[in-house]
């Protein structure tokens, strides 16, 4: 007779679905779905009965033995007090959980369908709208006046705010379409501090579309304040507001940039592995590009990840290149070297 009492872990975030539960450990950052049987002998974990009291308790068939692996299954994967894991966390990036947005974000609400139908359907029009009217000689005279010591401080306090709108952008829209938004944090990336938020359920999301949107919709955030800018520095008079317009450009300009790069492992990534239903992409591509010699005939998917990895290594030589000579370019504009 086993004579240990267990208790799941205090930092679980559990939803019932209709099949299955979904669990977010919010010490671990991880997430993972049990069955109706596991739900029911974790719910029964609160350290006051042994396995032989859950299983008499129960009585739906299941042996003290077959819990007792369920327990053992659970302890592994953190879900038992004790046994949780450590996050990965490391000085380049560091993550901080704050709150969890779903217990006052309804996902049927008027005020986040609005919000979601900004994120979606105005960016590409306001773009549209900021192109037409914008001089584009005035607009280069003026990016170029606002290269100097004042205008990086300024661009690097706004990154922050914009990188934090960018990913309430994937929040939003990942909840109105049925997705969970399980954490909202703090992240130092880099030494940079914003919010990220975490995003869980997306394999319940059967359309490829929708996931496409959630990908998609941190870069449509970036587009909407682009456009806006755009019209902004079209009607504005020279000063601090136009030096601000412009910095709302280049920041969500430069977002927009990175988050397309879809040999990195941002936005445009995800959609593009999703696509293709390659949700490894990256991982295989460059396992294949290490192995390739070692393995036999190449199948379409081997070609795949050919030239998807043959692309990555090339992204990964030219990017640096070109952020070094973009800031030896800026360190002679400002007269520093």
């Amino acid at each position: 007779m086993s004579i240990n009492c267990y208790k799941k872990s205090k930092y679980l975030y559990c939803v019932e679905e209709n099949d299955d539960t979904y669990i977010y450990n919010r010490y671990s950052k991880t997430a993972c779905n049990i069955g109706k049987n596991e739900w029911k002998i974790l719910q029964q974990l609160d350290g006051t009965k042994t396995v032989d009291e859950i299983a008499e308790e129960l009585n739906d068939g299941l042996t003290c033995k077959e819990i007792a692996v369920l327990i053992n299954i659970f302890s592994k994967i953190g879900l038992i007090d004790g046994y949780e894991k450590k996050p990965k966390n490391n000085i380049l990036r560091y993550k901080l959980g704050l709150f969890n947005p779903n217990k006052f974000i309804n996902s049927s609400s008027q005020i986040l369908s609005v919000f979601v139908f900004v994120i979606l359907i105005c960016p590409i029009p306001v773009f549209i709208a900021g192109i037409i009217n914008v001089n584009f000689n005035l607009l280069y005279r003026n990016m170029l006046n606002c290269i100097n010591i004042k205008a990086g401080v300024i661009y690097f306090v706004f990154t922050i705010g914009f990188l934090t709108l960018h990913e309430l952008g994937h929040a939003l829209v990942a909840k109105k379409f049925g997705a969970k938004v399980v954490e909202v944090g703090l992240m130092l990336y880099m030494f940079v501090p914003f919010v990220y938020v975490t995003i869980g359920g997306m394999s319940k999301l059967k359309s490829k579309m929708i996931h496409v949107l959630i990908s998609f919709s941190g870069i449509m955030v970036n587009l909407l304040f682009c456009g806006l800018s755009l019209l902004l520095i079209s009607h504005a008079e020279s000063g601090y507001s136009n030096l601000l317009y412009i910095e709302i450009l280049l920041i969500n300009g430069s977002q927009i940039l990175v988050n397309m790069d879809v040999f990195f492992k941002v936005d445009s990534y995800y959609a593009l592995s999703c696509i293709l239903d390659e949700p490894k992409l990256y991982d295989k591509s460059i396992k294949f590009m290490k192995n390739k010699f070692r393995e036999g005939a190449l199948s379409l998917d081997n070609w795949l990840y050919g030239l998807y990895g043959s692309l990555a290594i090339a992204n990964l030589i030219v990017v640096p290149i070109i952020i070094i000579a973009s800031l030896q370019y800026l360190l002679k504009f400002l007269k520093l070297i």
